[in-house]
């Protein structure tokens, strides 16, 4: 899955995807995992971020967690320069 910022981190094999996602102030994208019809977590390290899944906006900061469950549409905007997630689905 493309997207960007985002560092795949997970092996080709695994059915778990894991992703890092480093942005900037306004940079936005999909998801850099899949979602359909899977589990999603999102763990912010550091910065801000806001994730909206499914029209529902999430605004999270540093030490944050976000767990998804079957959710269709889910996008990222970076609220602060520098800001790093770990993004993970199965």
């Amino acid at each position: 899955m493309s997207c960007p910022g985002a560092t795949d981190l997970a092996h080709e094999n695994m059915d778990l995807r894991i992703a890092g996602v480093l942005a900037q102030h306004d940079d936005t994208g999909p998801a850099p995992v899949p979602v359909v019809n899977r589990d999603t977590f999102v763990y912010v390290v550091r910065g801000e971020f806001a994730v909206t899944a499914d029209g529902v906006r999430i605004v999270m900061a540093a030490g944050d967690g976000l767990n998804i469950s079957l959710a269709r549409d889910v996008s990222w905007l970076g609220m602060s320069d520098n800001s790093y997630a770990v993004w993970g689905s199965a």
